[in-house]
């Protein structure tokens, strides 16, 4: 008996141990949050960014990789955008900074052409 309450102690002893130390079981604390938009749409990213060839795809891997990269075509369609669009798409990235990034990225760009 004593045996079998040594094994509980040991696991219960474990189990606080990798929860003290961040290892969940379960949802992690980033699977929780929204670390990037579902699915990003609306008509104003429709309208200004689906047109320009290779700009929705620059505009995601730019967010997902964590490195902005986006050509010259698709700075203009950013630059181009109504604030009332640039917000409402960049909003659905749930990345505060990620909007102003891209808009400092691109205001370089055009300061260089």
């Amino acid at each position: 008996m004593a045996s079998n309450q040594n094994h509980l102690l040991l696991l219960a002893l474990l189990l606080a141990l990798l929860i003290r130390a961040g290892t969940a079981i379960g949802p992690t604390q980033v699977e929780a949050q929204s670390v990037g938009p579902r699915e990003i749409g609306g008509p104003c990213w429709n309208k200004y960014i689906v047109p320009v060839s290779g700009c929705p795809n620059d505009i995601e891997k730019s967010f997902f990789f964590q490195r902005i990269v986006i050509r010259d075509e698709c700075c203009r369609a950013v630059n181009s955008l109504p604030p009332q669009c640039f917000n409402e798409i960049f909003k659905q990235f749930n990345d505060d900074t990620f909007g102003a990034g891209v808009r400092a990225a691109c205001t370089g760009k055009n300061k260089l052409n």
